[in-house]
């Protein structure tokens, strides 16, 4: 399980699979920009990743980047018949966006 740490009282926990589908869906469609695809291998060296200790702006842009790729997915998981691979992606991703809502970027 990794914990990410979106700020002192907003951790989103999840597997490094689930965050690795994530990461790798925000950077396909570029939603996550290249230059921060470097915080996916952070995360998942370190168990985790505290926006705390990244710089301030390089935090936000992230926050941002992650929540909209979760969002994409999370339209483009509606139209379909659901695995259950997928239905706990999606499970996540929700949790993902209540942890960090839209005013929090």
């Amino acid at each position: 399980m990794l914990s990410i740490r979106f700020g002192d009282d907003r951790e989103w926990w999840a597997s490094g699979s689930i965050f690795d589908r994530l990461f790798a869906a925000g950077l396909r469609s570029e939603v996550i920009p290249p230059e921060l695809a470097e915080m996916q291998h952070l995360a998942n060296a370190n168990g985790g990743l505290d926006f705390g200790l990244l710089d301030a702006k390089q935090a936000a842009e992230l926050t941002i980047a992650i929540r909209d790729a979760a969002r994409q997915e999370i339209t483009e998981l509606a139209s379909l018949s659901l695995c259950p691979d997928d239905q706990s992606y999606l499970a996540r991703l929700t949790r993902l966006l209540e942890v960090v809502p839209p005013h929090a970027e």
